[in-house]
């Protein structure tokens, strides 16, 4: 039997009284995070997908034959004992005038490669002008079975290596449309359908993606993928900080569930450097996430100003019987409830018109934080993706790099769940942007004045570990603030917003990698300078530590 006792008149206030941040709080944050797990997984997984593990030319090789240019497949066991399939690798007819999608495509199996080439013959792994014309002219292709990637799949290198950029783009094209949409349907239809409906979605879109046969068919599904994505992304942070009180925001917000995604998504790729059985495994994983949907409930937040009065009481009394408290402020609801409609209806009387909550974010009140918000959303993109999708690019091994960038984001959690509450978001901003632009120009000048040797190389990756760090401590602040900035009707479109602006980050960013570029420094540069002028912007926001959430 609950019990009714009077405390302060906020939402802060009011959960305190049902127990601060106890066991549902817990609970809720892994249940409602755990999505992200998945989505890091699939966001990054074109990481994985433009690896060029590297292909020879058997073009010497006399004991291959080639008998039809369209649209047929022999095993190469056929002509040779079999010795047991361990694996496959790919051999294509590189006939210049097909199209990549008639490419005659053989199977042959490990066990037999000593048939077909000689080992000490290194496979090529640039896309130099040198390389490419042989690429170009020889007619059997042989991909490096180390890996199968989206790039070994399909023939994705030299001339068809923008198709890589493209599928990537496509992504984040669909992550910015997630972007888009996650606001309003947030804002309108509640947070838990609007999560938990994209979760389902991006179990089954990864399921499909591998019965892919062309790399259209799979670009059509990484756009999909990524306005799941969307959703799930920017959601989670604005769900789980409205069951919260002020001292443990910065700690919901810097909860490493991303981070442990793509350490995860490291050690698949190393143990299963096959992008089918990838996808498999995440569209399980993502399977997995939706089971706490029927226990997890709508933002008490969000049903209040929505005037869902009974709803609001249920979910509260959920909160204390998980919390251990034996009684529910009854009165305190009512006066909160009773609060935010007065202050629901002095909005509206401020407005002669009704206007979408999308477009508020640009009224004058709202207009700097918006502007400042999304700036720094770009920078956090840019560094996470040309990093993470230029892995392939760095001084040394492929997964040994994925994994350690992978684990570089730990540090920037536990930095981001302490700093902001002992000195303040704004100072926790300021020294974030400033080392992560000490470190960026340490990269341009270290690439383009110092002499390539072990050490430079050592450097550059140590630099580029901590720019990727400070990205991580960035974004986690950065989703703590737009929590507090925002009132509860534009949290998740002011999130939304932040994520729209990212995604163009992040359309660009594969076509700055050095790959594509050409030169290595370019990309670093431009990324040190938008750094440097986040730390002058970053000035212009207001400091949050200490204050409530606003829900009217």
């Amino acid at each position: 039997m609950f019990l009714i006792k009077t405390q302060a008149a906020s939402m802060d206030g009011l959960l305190q009284s049902l127990g601060g941040c106890g066991s549902f709080q817990i609970l809720f944050s892994i249940f409602v995070l755990t999505p992200q797990l998945s989505d890091s997984f699939s966001t990054i997984f074109m990481a994985f997908g433009n690896y060029n593990p590297g292909w020879k030319c058997l073009d010497n090789d006399e004991s291959i034959e080639i008998s039809s240019r369209f649209n047929q497949s022999k095993s190469a066991t056929d002509n040779h004992e079999n010795k047991g399939l361990t694996s496959q690798a790919h051999i294509y007819n590189n006939n210049s005038t097909m199209s990549i999608d008639t490419r005659l495509k053989l199977t042959i199996s490990v066990a037999d490669k000593h048939s077909y080439y000689d080992d000490s013959t290194p496979f090529i792994t640039d896309n130099s002008e040198k390389d490419c014309n042989v690429f170009r002219t020889c007619q059997k292709i042989y991909f490096n079975p180390e890996a199968s990637t989206i790039a070994t799949e399909w023939g994705l290198v030299c001339d068809e290596s923008w198709i890589l950029s493209l599928i990537t783009s496509l992504q984040m094209v669909g992550l910015m449309l997630g972007a888009l949409v996650v606001g309003p349907l947030g804002d309108t239809f509640g947070r838990k359908w609007t999560l938990f409906i994209s979760v389902v979605v991006n179990a089954l879109l990864l399921f499909l993606s591998v019965f892919s046969n062309s790399w259209q068919m799979f670009a059509v599904f990484r756009l999909l993928l990524g306005i799941s994505n969307g959703v799930v992304s920017f959601l989670p942070h604005v769900y789980v900080v409205e069951f919260v009180v002020q001292n443990w925001r910065s700690a919901v917000c810097s909860l490493p569930i991303w981070s442990l995604g793509s350490i995860l998504f490291a050690l698949t790729a190393l143990v299963l450097p096959n992008w089918k059985q990838i996808h498999i495994c995440n569209a399980c994983l993502s399977a997995v996430c939706i089971l706490p949907v029927f226990w997890i409930p709508e933002s008490m937040r969000w049903l209040m100003v929505k005037q869902k009065d009974e709803k609001v009481i249920r979910v509260a009394g959920k909160i204390a019987r998980l919390n251990k408290i034996k009684w529910i402020p009854l009165d305190e609801l009512s006066t909160v409830s009773k609060r935010v409609k007065e202050e629901l209806e002095e909005k509206k009387t401020e407005r002669k018109h009704k206007r979408p909550i999308t477009l508020q974010l640009f009224e004058r009140k709202q207009l700097r934080f918006s502007l400042v918000c999304g700036l720094i959303s770009i920078i956090i993109s840019l560094v996470y993706f040309v990093t993470s999708f230029g892995t392939a690019d760095l001084p040394g091994n492929f997964y040994t790099n994925l994994l350690i960038l992978a684990v570089t984001e730990l540090p920037g959690n536990a930095i981001a769940a302490i700093v902001p509450n002992t000195f303040g978001r704004k100072p926790a901003f300021l020294g974030t942007f400033l080392i992560m632009s000490i470190s960026l120009y340490v990269v341009v000048v270290t690439d383009l004045f110092a002499e390539s040797n072990g050490f430079t190389r050592v450097l550059i990756l140590v630099m580029i570990i901590i720019t990727r760090t400070c990205q991580n401590v960035a974004y986690c602040v950065l989703s703590l603030y737009i929590t507090e900035l925002y009132p509860t009707v534009m949290r998740s479109s002011a999130m939304a917003f932040a994520g729209f602006v990212a995604s163009l980050g992040a359309i660009v960013a594969p076509y700055l990698l050095p790959t594509a570029s050409g030169y290595f420094y370019v990309s670093y540069l431009g990324m040190a300078v938008i750094s440097t002028v986040c730390i002058f912007s970053t000035l212009l926001l207001p400091e949050t530590k200490g204050k409530e959430l606003q829900d009217a």
